[in-house]
């Protein structure tokens, strides 16, 4: 595979291995943006909490995607910083071969089931307990579940839950 044949836009779980021990190894998502040839690509910067987050030029990432249903990853660092028509881009040097992987939490199961959901410890204004929201799952798989949430959750909120099997079997769990 070749990176020209990657779309703009597609998604990209990116691992920055940091320089710096203090920032440790973080996980963000990011976006293909395009390839200038066949070892420098430009992706966009990843954005934490709202805000574009800092990579230091230097730093290793691991890239990984989807394309044709199938997993891949590829090494690479970031060799240069710059800011075209408002957006925010990292210059890549890619450092490996596109490999396709295989992780056992990469299957996710598209799936349809009742869920309840609330922030764990919110009360109503007498004091008991408020009510579950009433949702659905979208998927489940080896990592968790994801679910349609109706209003946006904070990042950080525990949420608890309440996963409906069937009318008589619950599965409750809190989950960050």
């Amino acid at each position: 595979m070749r990176f020209n044949e990657l779309g703009v836009g597609l998604k990209l779980e990116l691992k920055l291995n940091s320089l710096d021990e203090k920032r440790g190894n973080s996980v963000f998502v990011s976006e293909f943006e395009w390839a200038e040839n066949d070892k420098i690509i430009y992706i966009a910067a990843p954005i934490k909490n709202g805000r574009i987050y800092p990579v230091i030029v230097g730093e290793s990432v691991d890239m990984v995607f989807i394309k044709n249903d199938n997993l891949y990853e590829v090494k690479g660092e970031v060799i240069g910083r710059e800011v075209r028509h408002n957006i925010s881009l990292l210059r890549v040097e890619i450092t490996s071969e596109i490999r396709k992987i295989q992780r056992r939490e990469f299957f996710r199961f598209d799936c349809s089931i009742p869920v309840g959901y609330r922030i764990a410890g919110q009360k109503e204004i007498d004091g008991s307990k408020k009510r579950f929201t009433k949702s659905y799952t979208r998927d489940l798989s080896g990592g968790g579940v994801c679910i349609r949430l109706k209003e946006r959750i904070e990042t950080g909120e525990l949420l608890e839950c309440e996963l409906s099997l069937n009318d008589f079997n619950k599965v409750n769990f809190l989950e960050e």
